[in-house]
């Protein structure tokens, strides 16, 4: 609260007071989205957090979410990359703005975005010594990697991108050798990848 007094030259006086209100949202408000990339024609959850019902939030583009005015709404389908940006205005009528971008991208179900090296080094030193599945694991309904050996016994089996082939077998590394791989991806939109072929294992 502020006061002033005011003195005219003829000795009359004047008093006021004026009131300001120092207003301010809550600590490290923000916004998210789950997920942040999205294959075209999918939806992303946009989540302003922490939530107060006493705010309101107003959400634009409008028109590309379900619910333009809650903290919380899901994007309609989207076909291309979208900046959203959520206006928060408290109990004082004070305004926060905040935005966030939903990458759209077309996942491709084919090489390079699905790739397994064709040799690996399991030899302790941390480089190249698990062999993986590489791609995008969102757009990744389900994956099989089977391994042979040049007799045909399955050595190893993977369901999982985060599973990977050490080189053993049984518990016992394997040597140096040539192994016949099958590969078997399939994709969030419904396509499906597959490879035969051969991986080394360097010692």
């Amino acid at each position: 609260m502020y006061t002033v007094q005011v003195t005219y030259a003829d000795g009359c006086v004047l008093n006021g007071t004026y009131t300001q209100v120092v207003s301010g949202f809550m600590a490290n408000m923000s916004v998210s989205m789950d997920p942040d990339t999205i294959i075209s024609g999918s939806t992303s959850t946009l989540t302003v957090t922490p939530c107060p019902s006493i705010y309101t939030y107003s959400w634009e583009p409008s028109n590309l979410v379900e619910d333009p005015d809650s903290c919380v709404t899901e994007t309609v389908e989207l076909e291309g990359t979208e900046t959203f940006t959520v206006t928060v205005t408290n109990e004082d009528g004070c305004e926060l703005v905040l935005s966030t971008t939903v990458t759209v991208t077309d996942p491709r179900c084919e090489e390079p975005f699905i790739f397994l090296p064709n040799l690996f080094t399991p030899n302790g030193d941390n480089i190249n010594d698990v062999l993986f599945v590489k791609a995008f694991e969102p757009f990744i309904t389900s994956v099989e990697l089977i391994i042979y050996n040049r007799y045909g016994t399955e050595v190893f089996k993977s369901n999982s991108l985060l599973s990977g082939w050490d080189g053993t077998f049984q518990g016992e590394a394997l040597q140096t050798d040539a192994f016949g791989f099958y590969l078997k991806v399939i994709c969030i939109d419904g396509q499906t990848f597959t490879k035969k072929g051969n991986v080394t294992l360097i010692r």
